[in-house]
């Protein structure tokens, strides 16, 4: 079992599967931190000026001029409500990886199944075989005998062929129980991951619940199908809350700051003409935002409705699962009470044989 926990292809997917699903948590977190961005930008620009004289259309100056401008800026973006739906979203998304936990539970609990019961396969095919050997080594003699018999004439032709067919039989049986082996072994092989050695008896099992009421009621609690189900539902209750908040105004801080640097042409009118010059701004903005959502189609509308409707269906599946889990329980538990009186009917049977 613990080979089978460890490296079981089917078990490490549905790990690695739930770990993808534990994300949603810090990606639902993130809706209450801020968002933070800066930019840098470098490039070049030509500037050309010309002074051309009213009157006779002289040019007075002709200035051509080259330079590399900067603009530096940052922003910084929080929100402070978005009608609920942070926290829908992240309770949400809690309750699914809750339902994750719950479906890993249900896929080690069948890897583990399948271990063992590849195990006891394995345990039963390899007495079957020693059984058949057996038989054959029996059957072999018993031949060997009526043959004797027969050259003294003892026994007639038919006798013999009687006992060829038998062993002729039992040796048929041997082969086909050893293929069922060697079907066993390649099951074992796929679930554990190694072929099997040398097997132990299987231990004692732990005690089962006292009636079958019992067992329905704490399959009823623990078992990991109704456990997801019932946290798949309570994810789609907040997805509906969450929904709702889509018709709620919004609000959200901003500050941002940006500081640009150019170069420019400054007309002197000392010198009477263009000097070349730096052109330096710096600009500090923050405040609030508010979105109120007036009319946006009707889609919010129906992002509800529909939300209601899955929530509806969960509530449904809850009510399957349970179902499901009560037939198998009470399946089981038959199949288990017909078992045990298999095995004292068959023990009888063969203790009434071995009497003289």
């Amino acid at each position: 079992m613990a080979a089978a926990y460890y490296s079981n292809p089917d078990l490490a997917a549905a790990r690695a599967e739930q770990r993808s699903v534990d994300e949603a948590v810090p990606a639902a977190v993130s809706n209450w931190r801020p968002n933070i961005s800066g930019q840098v930008q470098l490039f070049e620009s030509d500037i050309s000026s010309t002074t051309v004289r009213g009157t006779d259309g002289t040019i007075v100056n002709d200035n051509d001029f080259s330079g590399s401008n900067e603009v530096y800026s940052a922003r910084v973006d929080q929100q402070i409500f978005r009608g609920m739906r942070n926290f829908n979203q992240y309770k949400g998304a809690k309750s699914e990886v809750m339902a994750g936990r719950a479906n890993l539970l249900s896929t080690e609990q069948q890897v583990l199944l399948d271990a063992v019961t590849a195990y006891m396969d394995v345990l039963r095919d390899m007495a079957v075989v020693r059984l058949n050997d057996n038989n054959v080594q029996v059957l072999t003699r018993q031949l060997e005998a009526t043959q004797d018999r027969f050259r003294v004439g003892e026994v007639t032709r038919t006798d013999v062929a009687q006992a060829e067919a038998a062993l002729a039989g039992s040796r048929s049986t041997r082969i086909q129980a050893q293929a069922t082996l060697e079907t066993s072994r390649a099951v074992y092989r796929r679930i554990i991951g190694m072929y099997p050695g040398t097997l132990e008896d299987a231990p004692e099992l732990p005690p089962l619940p006292q009636s079958e009421d019992m067992a329905v009621e704490v399959a009823l609690d623990e078992n990991p199908l109704v456990v997801s189900a019932r946290h798949v539902e309570q994810a789609a209750k907040y997805d509906v809350k969450e929904a709702k908040g889509g018709i709620l105004p919004t609000v959200s801080a901003f500050a941002d700051w940006s500081r640009r640097e150019s170069p420019t042409l400054t007309f002197d009118p000392v010198p009477n003409s263009f000097v070349n010059a730096s052109n330096v701004g710096e600009s500090t903005r923050y405040g609030i935002t508010i979105d109120i959502p007036l009319y946006q189609s009707g889609a919010e509308y129906s992002t509800v409705r529909r939300a209601k409707q899955i929530n509806s269906q969960r509530r449904l599946q809850i009510v399957s699962a349970e179902r499901q889990v009560m037939q198998n329980v009470r399946v089981a538990w038959e199949n288990y009470r017909a078992a045990q009186a298999s095995i004292e009917a068959t023990s009888a049977g063969a203790c009434q044989r071995d009497r003289p």
